[in-house]
């Protein structure tokens, strides 16, 4: 009788904990989803923290060449001014990706999405004071 009783209690508190634990945790991620929610950049925001990178024309590892614009967006206006800086790397990040790409794995949407992705990760390793937020394909020509 005693131990049914105190496996009963064992039973009420390990519900509890369970069921306190469960809430806490959607209660921090519905926090986290308003406050990010709520701090969406203005458009002109945007403009004051992106770089326009310069046309480019190289060659595809496929024999095809490729003629691209990138607009790159930043966290912030300091990170945006080094980006101008690191030019040079922004450059390089865009033509060692292209030169790995075949011509077949940049054809619609999703090619241009991961060209975008490879370019923005490879930046962000150079980046020191921000990050890159976005890359966005402004032109694009395949021959």
């Amino acid at each position: 009788m005693k131990n049914n009783k105190l496996l009963g209690v064992s039973l009420v508190l390990v519900f509890a904990v369970i069921v306190g634990g469960a809430a806490f945790y959607l209660l921090q991620d519905w926090s986290f989803d308003q406050a990010s929610g709520s701090e969406e950049a203005s458009i002109d925001e945007v403009n004051a923290q992106s770089f326009d990178a310069e046309e480019m024309t190289t060659n595809l590892r496929s024999g095809e060449f490729v003629r691209a614009t990138y607009r790159i967006q930043l966290d912030s206006e300091e990170a945006a001014q080094e980006i101008e800086k690191r030019n040079f790397q922004l450059n390089h990040a865009i033509l060692t990706t292209l030169a790995d790409t075949e011509a077949d794995e940049v054809q619609g949407e999703e090619g241009l999405v991961a060209v975008e992705e490879a370019i923005r990760e490879k930046l962000n390793e150079e980046m020191q004071d921000g990050a890159v937020v976005n890359v966005y394909t402004t032109s694009w020509v395949v021959q």
